[in-house]
């Protein structure tokens, strides 16, 4: 099964979102991508744990360049 899996990429940039505060969104892919939540997002609760709740009129989530 890993052969596979072994010729994909790891991910540019992989945000979970359930930081629960703030306007950042870390990166855990490893490359350093953080995200910056614009607008008016909010947290609110996940199926597992916190979540950003956009409500689709100005929110938005910026990453930096690629």
């Amino acid at each position: 099964m890993d052969q596979l899996y072994s010729w994909a990429p790891s991910p540019i940039v992989k945000l979970e979102m359930d930081e629960g505060t703030g306007t950042t969104l870390y990166d855990s892919s490893g490359n350093s991508r953080n995200g910056t939540l614009n607008g008016n997002p909010t947290w609110d609760a996940g199926k597992y744990g916190k979540g950003v709740k956009l409500d689709g009129t100005g929110d938005f989530i910026q990453v930096g360049d690629f």
